[in-house]
């Protein structure tokens, strides 16, 4: 047990004090009295402490020695607080082993950072179809690749796959249309293998019959539109309702692409009614150019069709 000789004559006086007062009930002299003979006890005794050291001379009772273990005093009063443990810093000793650095997955995100002039220059040794994936991966790439100023990455990847552009079509959607897989072209339903080149579209056997209006009903369904309309709109001969894949000798048209012509004849007839200059010869010309639109598309369905199946059965086998 350490003690210094403070705490000893503190414990003496304090006894000396107790054992003074009787039954709770002390003359205030007798208490004045016993109070200053404590303190003179305890003043001579700061005297001599601040000269002297503690009575734990021996390093193994010092509590401020290294090497103790004693942190308490039977007091219960703390000598020196114990010292908090570090978390999270494992020793030197303690360190567990450096991990191998995980491999890097392989990425197209630093494609985008590359200058444009070598981007194009891979863009154009692919062909249509791995040009499409491409373009689905990032709205970035795909802005890119669908941009007037790719199209001459289109037209050298679709020149390699034995197939141009018809006129009427970008190269992009003609790749879609040829190399973009079996979807519908306009509700999205998988296994639509078959192109209607005619209507330049694949089409499910919902949609047919849903939007295909055929020649016979046309005034019926749009009382309002002239029937020379049909004339500059392309048709197909594969109605919603043919059995298998048989062409017949009717012609069905593309319900949303009778409403658009509709309204781009009613805004040239709009300006002819305003008397804007040349608005006659505009819709003529306009007129023409669809005619000659509508039988360039009839000349070139057969070939597409063969390509098509080449296409089909060079990818199976």
């Amino acid at each position: 047990m350490v003690r210094t000789r403070r705490s000893l004559a503190s414990e003496q006086a304090l006894s000396s004090s107790k054992n003074s007062i009787p039954n709770g009930t002390v003359e205030s002299s007798n208490k004045d009295d016993a109070f200053m003979d404590d303190l003179s006890d305890l003043s001579s005794l700061d005297s001599e402490s601040d000269n002297d050291e503690d009575f734990a001379s021996d390093p193994a009772e010092d509590p401020d020695s290294e090497g103790s273990s004693e942190e308490f005093l039977d007091t219960g009063y703390v000598l020196r607080p114990a010292k908090r443990a570090k978390l999270g810093v494992p020793s030197s000793s303690e360190k567990s082993p450096k991990k191998a650095p995980a491999r890097r997955k392989k990425s197209l995100s630093l494609l985008p950072t590359m200058p444009l002039d070598i981007l194009f220059e891979i863009f154009s040794q692919l062909e249509p179809r791995d040009l499409l994936s491409l373009s689905y991966t990032s709205k970035l790439l795909r802005s890119l690749l669908w941009s007037k100023k790719s199209i001459s990455i289109w037209m050298q990847s679709l020149a390699g796959a034995d197939t141009d552009c018809p006129s009427d079509m970008i190269e992009p959607t003609w790749a879609a249309l040829l190399f973009g897989g079996s979807f519908c072209s306009n509700c999205g339903a998988k296994g639509v293998h078959k192109i209607d080149f005619g209507l330049r579209r694949r089409l499910c056997r919902s949609c047919r019959k849903s939007e295909l209006v055929i020649s016979s009903r046309f005034s019926q369904k749009y009382p309002h539109a002239n029937e020379s309309i049909m004339e500059l709109i392309p048709y197909t001969n594969i109605g919603g309702y043919t059995p298998g894949w048989a062409p017949s000798e009717r012609k069905y048209y593309w319900g949303p692409d009778i409403e658009d012509m509709q309204e781009r004849l009613d805004e040239l007839q709009e300006d002819i009614d305003s008397r804007q200059p040349g608005a006659k010869q505009a819709m003529e010309d306009f007129v023409t150019s669809r005619k000659a639109l509508v039988a360039e598309i009839r000349s070139t369905i057969r070939a597409f069709e063969q390509f098509s199946e080449a296409s089909a059965y060079n990818k199976a086998h």
